[in-house]
């Protein structure tokens, strides 16, 4: 426009009319179009940005907040860090206006909150200019900005507004920034697992967005540990949502329990160590607690866990061949075996738990015979006491094996050669009569 319409405002102004507050108003406005046609565009939105201040510091006036909102428009369209934080002040003083009833206009009202939550999302994305890979400034600002104001509906609008900005500017991992804060600002909100699992989708659909230094696999680990610890049957999001309809998200919170299983799983069978054993078997015991309420098929689930931990602890003996894991194995072999007794695998168990206290009695034996050797704390603490240990396990194996379920011809050789073998261990102790009753005892067995 040109500069001639300046005057007839500049005239009123100084003349103190009765129209004062709509000429400096109008001046703002004029010097606002200026600069965008302007090689010198800064000046003017000072100008613009001086003739609003005058109206804004008003305590009242029918300009006021029609100035406040173009002022902070001017400071928006400077693009200068400072202008963007001003800009987003002048856009929440006209929220708090709202949230107070300052404004009486219901229509201007709603207008003015639609437009600032608009604008304070593009002020926040402004903040990374053409830096699209680092952790969005505007996360931090938008907490400090809104220190203090109460409206979580207009703070969710934003990061939403904020986060479709990220999006259109193919910013997926600022974006998930944004959602993140949302998941952050509201930890209780129903929609939160599902916003989780959307981050870890969104990381796999475009693993080129990854930041430098992280791992897509450790991310996705991490998020189902987050999954777990934040919206399982223990946490204040299950205890404030479980009487909602939250099917889609218990199916997320069993996935994440599943998958981290999986990771512990084969953690475990890669490199067997009693640590990874023990996280594994204290993460499903977690997963029992979860699956006792959501689970489908419960029973059948619960056996197949405990197989699998059963399986572990004979594939640590196995790989340790060490006494207190052989004794640790044939205490979880039993514990399967009296848990389920009509299971397929109860005979092998006893048999895996002879051989484990064989094992057991023959290492011990030959580092008693050798001398000073001391046991470990729950191990037998001499050589009569692992007999007794060695005994009463192979007389276990020797009533299961003989029993009305397993007994054949096979089994009953067998456990006639071990009540034989009992026999010649306490003759080679000179402890005749026990000796002797392990004798009648394999006699009656032939009989």
């Amino acid at each position: 426009p040109p500069r001639s319409t300046l005057f007839p405002y500049t005239t009123l102004f100084r003349s103190e009319s009765k129209f004062f507050d709509e000429s400096i108003y109008r001046l703002g406005l004029l010097n606002f179009q200026f600069a965008g046609d302007s090689e010198n565009p800064k000046r003017y939105y000072n100008l613009a940005v001086n003739y609003f201040d005058q109206l804004a510091n008003k305590p009242s006036g029918s300009f006021k907040y029609d100035a406040i909102y173009h002022r902070g428009w001017v400071r928006l369209n400077s693009n200068e860090e400072n202008d963007l934080r001003l800009a987003m002040s002048d856009f929440l003083t006209l929220l708090n206006a709202i949230e107070s009833g300052l404004i009486k206009d219901p229509l201007l009202a709603n207008d003015y909150k639609d437009d600032a939550i608009e604008n304070i999302a593009f002020c926040l994305i402004a903040l990374d200019g053409t830096d699209f890979r680092s952790h969005s400034r505007g996360v931090t600002e938008l907490q400090n900005i809104f220190s203090g104001y109460k409206n979580d509906e207009v703070i969710r609008r934003v990061v939403d507004q904020a986060t479709i900005n990220k999006f259109d500017l193919a910013a997926t991992i600022q974006a998930i920034d944004y959602i993140q804060l949302k998941i952050n600002l509201s930890p209780l909100a129903l929609e939160n697992p599902v916003l989780l699992d959307s981050i870890l989708t969104l990381y796999y659909s475009d693993r080129n967005q990854i930041r430098e230094g992280d791992d897509i696999d450790q991310i996705r680990y991490s998020i189902y540990s987050t999954m777990i610890k934040d919206y399982n049957h223990n946490s204040a999001w299950y205890a404030a949502n479980k009487d909602k309809s939250v099917a889609r998200q218990i199916a997320l919170v069993d996935n994440a329990y599943t998958q981290l299983g999986v990771r512990l799983h084969n953690n475990f069978t890669t490199q067997p160590s009693q640590e990874k054993l023990s996280a594994y078997i204290s993460h499903m015991a977690d997963f029992d607690g979860f699956k006792r309420l959501h689970g489908e098929n419960y029973a059948q689930w619960k056996l197949d866990v405990d197989r699998s931990t059963t399986a572990f602890y004979t594939y640590l003996a196995d790989q340790q061949r060490n006494e207190t894991a052989y004794m640790q194995a044939i205490t979880n072999l039993y514990l399967f075996n009296e848990k389920y007794p009509d299971d397929s695998d109860v005979f092998n168990n006893e048999g895996l738990a002879l051989g484990y206290a064989q094992s057991i009695f023959d290492m011990m034996n030959t580092k008693f015979d050798q001398g000073g050797y001391i046991p470990e704390q729950g191990l037998p603490a001499n050589q009569d006491a692992v007999f007794e240990y060695f005994s009463k396990i192979a007389l276990r194996f020797i009533d299961v094996s003989t029993s009305e379920r397993f007994v054949n011809d096979a089994n009953q050789t067998r456990a006639l050669q071990i009540t034989l073998f009992l026999g010649d261990i306490l003759m080679a102790k000179e402890k005749l009569n026990s000796a002797k009753d392990y004798y009648l005892k394999a006699l009656a067995y032939e009989n």
